[in-house]
């Protein structure tokens, strides 16, 4: 399947399914770069998920993403129309931050070395990313126009499993990434989830893309993290406390080991389920909605709330504002997007932070790995006294 939706013409990518290695479907990706006195070719292996086709539709960058890392294949075309020696680059950096972790201008030679290479180097960064280089499968062409949408319909779904089909689904790679973005592991013909497969099976036949742990930025408190967050805390047996985005409970069965005075708040139905079988009556919905006549005031509040779009910078205003008792203190994790970013809301809370006087303590990056991401991520302990908060601004 050859693209040709890239500026200028002469750049384009040959894409071949190439056979199941483990049971994981890879494309080999050809690049054929020309441009003036350049010409330009290597070949990157991908394994298949749900947007690799859209990702063609920029018509300037190509993007492979994976769990953590982004590859993007960048041209600018403004400068090659005025030097005809200009390079196109490879850059491969971090999904959610955009930090740059290695670039490298396609010349020939380094279109050599990256052949067969890049998936190694990516390796080196995340294990989980989705490149393949160290296994060679026949090259296979092959058209991928099926109907996905009708495939999905001739599935079924019943209890936690869904069902493939005993004929053969011409779309069955893209199915299977949805499957597994959607939390779905194979196992002899069909795919087990942990929740309702109904529901899983039902959005998917409507056309969307399921991702819950994405869409809710389920990424549990690891062990380590969870004991610092607790510790910092200094928690008293008389204490109240209020974990606002508990998860699974990582960070509140350490507070309850002190403390039986507890509150918690989850938004996603599967772990609503595994709080209360663990004993806990959860307030159910997103913490931003509740109310301070819901749920009261705390002594001590404990969090990891989500990080993207700035969530985790509202989530802990709300806490202190609403929730935080005065003379209480706020221990919550957090991601270091404020801590250089230039958005209003992340200038603001950085100066709000230095009014109140909050401890930071950066994490090293992969302290979440275990838990699907690597964005780097900081400890902010706040101790709320509105005597010294006050004494600070009028300073």
């Amino acid at each position: 399947m050859k693209f040709k939706k890239f500026r200028p013409e002469g750049f384009f990518a040959n894409v071949y399914h190439v056979a199941p290695i483990d049971d994981v479907y890879v494309y080999e990706l050809l690049i054929d770069f020309k441009h003036y006195k350049n010409s330009f070719k290597g070949k990157v292996y991908v394994s298949l998920t749900e947007w690799f086709e859209n990702a063609f539709n920029d018509q300037s960058i190509f993007t492979i993403n994976s769990t953590t890392f982004v590859l993007k294949l960048i041209y600018d075309y403004e400068k090659a129309s005025q030097d005809a020696f200009s390079m196109p680059k490879l850059i491969i950096c971090h999904e959610e931050s955009g930090s740059e972790y290695a670039t490298f201008m396609l010349t020939q030679s380094t279109l050599n070395f990256l052949d067969g290479k890049v998936s190694d180097l990516m390796t080196d960064l995340d294990e989980n990313v989705d490149l393949w280089s160290k296994y060679i499968s026949p090259v296979i062409d092959v058209d991928f126009q099926c109907d996905v949408e009708a495939e999905l319909k001739m599935l079924r779904a019943e209890g936690h499993v869904i069902y493939l089909p005993d004929s053969e689904l011409k779309g069955y790679p893209q199915i299977r990434a949805l499957m597994h973005k959607a939390g779905g592991t194979y196992q002899d013909g069909t795919f087990v989830f942990e929740g309702s497969a109904e529901s899983v099976l039902t959005r998917l036949q409507e056309g969307k893309v399921v991702n819950d742990k994405k869409l809710y930025q389920i990424f549990e408190s690891t062990d380590n993290v969870s004991s610092k967050v607790v510790k910092k805390l200094d928690l008293k047996p008389e204490d109240k406390w209020l974990e606002p985005s508990a998860g699974r409970a990582a960070i509140a069965n350490k507070m309850r080991k002190i403390s039986s005075h507890g509150v918690v708040c989850e938004i996603f139905d599967l772990n609503i389920s595994s709080l209360k079988q663990q004993g806990y009556a959860p307030i159910e919905g997103d913490f931003m909605s509740v109310t301070r006549e819901q749920i009261g005031m705390f002594n001590k509040i404990g969090a990891n709330p989500p990080f993207c779009n700035n969530q985790d910078i509202k989530h802990v205003r709300k806490m202190y504002d609403e929730h935080l008792l005065d003379g209480g203190r706020l221990v919550a994790v957090m991601s270091q997007s404020w801590v250089t970013g230039k958005q209003k809301i992340q200038i603001e809370f950085r100066e709000w932070l230095k009014a109140v006087g909050a401890d930071i303590e950066m994490l090293d990056r992969g302290e979440f790995k275990d838990s699907g991401t690597d964005v780097a991520t900081a400890i902010v302990t706040i101790n709320k006294s509105s005597e010294v908060l006050e004494e600070r601004l009028c300073a």
